[in-house]
């Protein structure tokens, strides 16, 4: 799966592109609906979920505390597309009974 860059202009991996409008989300959700039906869950989708909560949170940290970091990550996502890295991030749960939502 290949699309465009909006940081670079170049052709890169879908996965590690941060859907910007609800076309390129609705785009993204047809894919992970092929590779999941396809392979299984890749793990992919779970990093790309990190890349645009950090692509979003250090926005707002930026626009609050009048910082770069938003630009510094702006900067790594450029590397990261163009190196088709691929990222671990690990989804856990403090404890107590898993019958209950995350919440409670």
């Amino acid at each position: 799966f290949r699309t465009r860059s909006d940081l670079t202009g170049e052709e890169i991996n879908v996965f590690t592109h941060i859907p910007k409008n609800a076309d390129e989300m609705y785009n993204w959700c047809k894919v992970m609906r092929i590779s999941t039906a396809e392979a299984g869950c890749i793990l992919r989708c779970v990093t790309n979920d990190l890349l645009r909560s950090i692509y979003v949170t250090t926005y707002e940290m930026d626009k609050k505390y009048g910082t770069d970091y938003h630009q510094r990550f702006r900067e790594y996502l450029k590397y990261y597309q163009k190196e088709d890295l691929y990222g671990i991030t690990g989804m856990t749960d403090a404890g107590g009974t898993r019958a209950l939502p995350p919440g409670q």
